[in-house]
């Protein structure tokens, strides 16, 4: 049994670096896919247990594969595990996605186009739109596919434009410049100034980069654009300027192809001739042939060779005809048209769900809200009523307190002059908000009874005196009881003096700005708590002070 529990730990341990490796190749993979299929090397796939370490592992091979652009180790089976198990588990849709992108790049790449777009835009149409690497790789695979079938120029520009605009939110360097180079190239065709502006921002940061290779690609389509817009001399200089200073790259020969038809637009064909010549021959390149018939053409035309002319026009015209004409891209053009429609229609319907139940939700707690307001109208509605009713019982608690005085003073406790000037000025507050009570609407008198007792300033003195009278007769209970317990407030200390004088509660509202009986109960009974009494607050000041003023003829 040990040794079993060892073996078990031990694979357990294997199946966790196994998935780790797997995790950091997820990370390299964009930016050192090297690194990345080195890590995937390393795993021993007999200790994938779990069905989704499996299919994780098919979908980093595949990807790592075309990132590492080692095509023959690309695998079909691979790639469609990966897509089923993410399909069939339905959770993580950012894995589905990229097992439908590189999918498609497989079959795209076997020039099955009409599958490849499929999977294309299946990956679209689940895609989050916060995704931007993926968003940005879709538009880029589409516009890519489009291009390898001659479509318009104005088609794969959109696509390369949105993917383009993916990547810049994602800040992407490298993947900019692909897509400001397959932009520019497209706008060749069609728009010089957008060309030129979109080509000089790629050769720019390609520069930063030190990437040769790139910036002789920005200054050869630069050349082709200044062709096209008939502005030869500029073309003629950005050619020689891409052969002489990038030799070794693609773009160059391309360049060649640029500084021949612009020598022969010039009117020079020997120039024309020479770097026509130094061009390869033949070549499968359509582009290629067809600046190479083009060449030919103006030559042809320097020459006043015009069967010549009539002839190589022809060749040219055929070759783009059916490059427009094939029933491939005419599918997937079309395919790609009715899909964009479609995921539009999701995306909007999307929307106005979403708006819907937002829409729902505010209503809900529109509603809420306004059943809370009601209620606390109705709570406060119902403590002015309370509170109006307590203010009708001053006048009988006032009659009482004078009595009480009258026998403190019969019993040979001398009131003090100030005391007694407190209390009247109290009682002068009473007499205020009885008026106030009968002469206003309930929500004003609750505003003027805030301000009313909040300027009743000799509110502090008064308590002060009466704890003071007290403390003279009972041995200095209140204050011994204050020093016990510094954690008293003001308030609840004030709440003790009324409470040992016996004062009625309504008095003790008044008097202490409280606007509910209830509250004064709650607070009563925390001050019990804080002071640990074994009895209700009204109870231990009873027993423990027995010379008072009693306010209350009755009992509390």
């Amino acid at each position: 049994m040990i040794l079993i529990g060892v073996a078990i730990c031990l694979l357990m341990a294997c199946h966790n670096e196994a998935e780790r490796k797997i995790s950091m190749a997820d990370e390299l993979v964009y930016t050192h896919p090297d690194s990345s299929l080195a890590l995937l090397r390393q795993v021993d796939t007999a200790l994938l247990s779990s069905a989704e370490s499996r299919a994780y592992y098919a979908l980093m091979w595949t990807q790592t594969a075309f990132r590492a652009r080692r095509f023959d180790l690309v695998s079909d089976s691979l790639a469609h595990a990966a897509m089923d198990y993410y399909s069939r588990q339905g959770t993580d849709r950012e894995k589905l996605v990229r097992s439908m992108i590189y999918l498609g790049l497989h079959y795209d790449m076997r020039d099955i186009a009409d599958t490849a777009m499929m999977y294309y835009k299946s990956a679209e149409s689940i895609v989050d739109t916060t995704d931007y690497r993926n968003m940005a790789q879709i538009n880029y695979r589409i516009g890519e596919l489009l291009l390898n079938n001659f479509a318009s120029a104005k088609e794969c520009a959109h696509k390369f434009e949105r993917s383009l605009h993916y990547y810049r939110l994602l800040g992407d360097t490298v993947q900019i410049i692909i897509s400001l180079i397959k932009a520019g190239s497209l706008y060749c065709q069609y728009g010089i100034d957008s060309a030129l502006s979109t080509l000089q921002e790629a050769y720019e940061l390609s520069s930063i980069r030190n990437d040769s290779a790139r910036c002789a690609t920005c200054l050869q389509l630069m050349a082709r654009g200044y062709l096209k817009d008939s502005v030869h001399l500029a073309a003629k200089e950005l050619a020689t300027q891409c052969i002489r200073q990038y030799p070794n790259q693609v773009a160059s020969v391309d360049a060649l192809f640029d500084l021949a038809s612009a020598y022969a637009l010039m009117g020079n064909d020997d120039s024309a001739q020479y770097y026509l010549d130094r061009t390869p021959m033949p070549d499968a390149n359509a582009n290629r042939v067809s600046m190479r018939l083009f060449c030919q053409k103006a030559m042809a035309k320097n020459k006043n060779e015009l069967r010549r002319y009539a002839e190589v026009n022809e060749q040219r015209e055929h070759l783009h005809d059916s490059l427009r004409e094939s029933t491939v891209l005419l599918r997937l053009v079309k395919m790609d048209r009715q899909e964009t429609e479609r995921i539009a229609s999701l995306r909007l319907d999307e929307v106005n769900n979403r708006r819907i139940v937002l829409w729902l939700w505010l209503i809900v707690v529109v509603i809420l809200a306004a059943i809370g307001y009601c209620m606390v109208k109705r709570r406060e509605r119902w403590h002015t009523r309370q509170l109006i009713d307590h203010i009708a019982k001053l006048s009988e608690e006032r009659c009482e307190l004078t009595d009480a005085l009258e026998r403190m003073q019969s019993s040979g406790s001398k009131l003090s002059d100030r005391l007694t000037g407190l209390l009247a000025a109290y009682s002068g507050l009473c007499d205020r908000l009885i008026d106030m009570s009968t002469a206003m609407p309930e929500v004003t008198f609750v505003k003027k009874f805030k301000a009313e007792v909040a300027a009743f300033a000799e509110r502090g003195e008064l308590l002060n005196e009466l704890q003071r009278f007290i403390d003279q007769s009972n041995d200095n209970v209140l204050a011994t009881l204050f020093e016990q317990h510094p954690s008293l407030n003001a308030k609840e200390k004030g709440i003790v003096i009324l409470t040992a004088v016996r004062m009625r509660p309504s008095s003790v509202m008044v008097c202490m700005d409280i606007n509910s009986e209830s509250t004064l109960r709650v607070t009563r009974k925390r001050i019990a708590q804080k002071l640990k009494l074994p009895c209700p607050l009204v109870e231990y000041l009873a027993d423990v002070i027995k010379n008072r003023p009693n306010f209350d003829n009755e009992t509390q």
